[in-house]
């Protein structure tokens, strides 16, 4: 990634204010998608992978965001392999903070579902990505 030990307060404080506001777009979406019993099918899935899309216009709208924020949170859910979404972006199409948030999301959903062992199995997966 090419935020590192020398890229600048400027790159770093963008970065943060991306990650804050990442899921801003959940907040335009169903409350039923916050209850954990709810199971993702086929036709429902595009209000979840609208939520990035969402949170970019959101951002975009009162101009108080660079494009490389906004782009940030766009590809938060983009994967490596191409599998993510919304664009379906790989790896090197996925911009350096895009690829931050991306991979703080991971570890947060680690966290979240394993808990006692998520240091663990965190490690691992990052060990063998």
């Amino acid at each position: 990634l090419a935020l590192g030990r020398g890229d600048s307060g400027r790159d770093v404080s963008l970065l943060a204010e991306a990650a804050l506001l990442h899921d801003i777009g959940v907040l335009h979406m169903d409350p039923v998608w916050n209850d954990p019993e709810n199971k993702v099918t086929g036709p429902d899935r595009k209000h979840l992978v609208a939520h990035p899309i969402t949170a970019m216009l959101l951002l975009r709208a009162p101009g108080a965001y660079p494009a490389s924020v906004e782009t940030a949170v766009l590809e938060h859910h983009e994967r490596m392999d191409g599998t993510g979404y919304p664009r379906g972006l790989r790896g090197p199409d996925i911009s350096p903070m895009g690829q931050i948030l991306m991979l703080s999301e991971v570890a947060a959903a680690f966290f979240e579902k394993y808990s006692a062992l998520a240091a663990q199995r965190l490690s691992l997966s990052l060990r063998l990505n």
